[in-house]
């Protein structure tokens, strides 16, 4: 498993696992358990999601066009 993106915004990582999970990309998302019961700490470790190693290239090209249109 490899990181491919990190927030503080419990939204913004929603979003983010929603597009690649309809890309056909299975995502974990880390503490986010920690983002609904004690929101503070997020903003200081962020909720990271991670990836296969094998799919670890392809969502960073379809968070990039993602993220160039924001």
């Amino acid at each position: 498993m490899k990181e491919v993106y990190s927030t503080s915004s419990l939204s913004d990582a929603d979003v983010v696992k929603s597009i690649l999970e309809a890309n056909g990309i299975k995502c974990f998302l880390q503490d986010k358990n920690i983002a609904t019961s004690y929101p503070p700490v997020t903003f200081s470790t962020g909720i990271k999601i991670f990836v296969s190693d094998e799919d670890f290239e392809l969502a960073g090209m379809i968070l990039k066009d993602y993220l160039d249109n924001k």
